[in-house]
């Protein structure tokens, strides 16, 4: 691809529980903790109706079967162009993820990670210098920067959950080199013609659903590598519904329990939302 990097500056535990939020931690940061750049990406016209200014999906974060976490993942438009940019964000107690993102090219701007009221990782990108300007801090204090140059366009990933949905129904295969601990590694995803009703939590009965295939070629936290799968709902709004995944305490998944999206109403079945007390939330 011709990518290269530029320096600019600068014992397993005893009790499987301890290791139940890292495990947790360990299943965002593979989701959402870095960037892409593929131009085969731009060769697929796509849908890009899965932006919606005031959408919120909650997910619950399970290892086997016992609840580890929730996840919510919410959109903003930040212009009224007529492709606008939107503010994407990831929440997960302390974890707060933000990404602009370009609603046609499906590109970022920023990218920011943060826990508490610290800002601990932040991408920017000089689209004019093609550089992406990289920091990391560790309480506070500046531990790593580093500026990665490229040669097309690069994608956040939690850019790459919008790309999933946008392509949801195109049959393609992507190979994306993927920024993982500032490091360039390989993630695959297949865009299968595979259709399954599927049992979530948002709703009353199954959904239809188009499965997407991939491979994270790369070992994050607590060993997530390898396989995964995800499941897309099969309609225009191309919902995330579950995404599964390896690690090496066993299976991890994401399932939709909650959401809200402006307008929208299902087109296959019109699965009805289930009621969600406001307590606790």
């Amino acid at each position: 691809m011709g990518t290269q990097t530029k320096k600019i500056d600068s014992t397993a535990s005893k009790n499987k529980n301890r290791r139940i939020l890292p495990l947790a931690v360990a299943f965002i940061s593979f989701l959402f903790l870095g960037s892409i750049h593929s131009t085969s990406v731009q060769t697929f016209s796509h849908n890009n109706t899965p932006f919606r200014d005031g959408e919120m999906l909650r997910y619950k974060v399970k290892w086997s079967f016992i609840r580890i976490g929730t996840v919510e993942i919410t959109q903003q438009a930040v212009d009224s162009s007529f492709f606008p940019k939107y503010l994407v964000q990831l929440e997960a107690k302390s974890t707060k993820i933000k990404v602009i993102l370009h609603s046609h090219s499906l590109t970022s701007t920023d990218f920011v990670l943060e826990q508490g009221r610290e800002r601990i990782t932040a991408y920017k990108y000089d689209f004019q210098k093609r550089l992406i300007l990289m920091e990391k801090r560790e309480n506070g204090t500046l531990v790593r920067r580093t500026g990665l140059s490229y040669e097309s366009d690069y994608y956040d990933l939690l850019g790459v959950i919008m790309v999933m949905r946008c392509l949801s129904a195109s049959e393609a295969r992507l190979t994306l080199p993927t920024v993982v601990d500032f490091k360039i590694k390989n993630t695959d995803l297949h865009f299968t013609d595979e259709l399954k009703k599927i049992k979530i939590s948002a709703f009353n009965q199954p959904v239809q659903a188009r499965r997407v295939r991939g491979n994270a070629n790369w070992k994050g936290l607590a060993d997530v590598s390898g396989p995964f799968n995800a499941w897309i709902s099969a309609d225009e709004a191309a919902i995330p519904l579950k995404i599964k995944l390896k690690a090496s305490l066993g299976s991890v998944s994401l399932e939709l329990e909650r959401i809200h999206r402006p307008d929208w109403r299902w087109t296959d079945e019109k699965p009805r939302p289930v009621r969600v007390s406001s307590k606790g939330d």
